[in-house]
């Protein structure tokens, strides 16, 4: 058994529990909890989809509806950006917008990879922006070839021959 820690959450569990254990209907439950039909649907969805939160009780802030699910991708694609960059000579920008489309199907605004680069470059560059990283991806690009090269000749399988 759980507690809850608000009216919230305990409107939105027995919005999942009303129906399932009582045979209440949408519209019964609604009323009972003071909500309408639509809410307390949406409710139920998202306890059924395995969402860690309710629907609408969820903490605002942060980013929603993202492109990439953490900074350490994020960090990934503009690494992998940087390094095709070198090799075909078209900008960072460029390769990002087709690995995106590649990855996710969906054509990036210029302010999403923006907002990608503003987010990585610190990881990328000692207090670093976006505009750095596209200033210094000939460089970067070095870097990250050595990188790889360094792991090659240290992995394990390398090792044994």
């Amino acid at each position: 058994m759980k507690v809850t820690d608000s009216a919230a959450q305990l409107r939105a569990a027995l919005a999942v529990l009303l129906p399932a254990q009582q045979g209440l209907s949408l519209t019964q439950t609604a009323a009972a909890l003071g909500r309408n039909p639509t809410w307390v649907s949406r409710t139920r969805n998202a306890y059924m989809e395995g969402q860690a939160h309710f629907a609408g009780l969820e903490a605002r802030g942060g980013r929603r509806g993202g492109m990439m699910a953490s900074l350490e991708m994020e960090v990934s694609l503009v690494k992998e950006a940087i390094l095709k960059s070198a090799d075909t000579g078209r900008s960072v920008r460029q390769q990002m917008r087709e690995l995106l489309v590649k990855q996710r199907g969906t054509d990036p605004s210029p302010s999403t990879i923006t907002a990608i680069l503003e987010r990585t470059a610190p990881r990328l560059l000692s207090n670093g922006n976006a505009r750095e990283v596209e200033r210094w991806s000939a460089r970067l690009a070095e870097v990250y070839k050595a990188e790889a090269e360094l792991d090659f000749w240290r992995s394990p399988a390398k090792r044994r021959n």
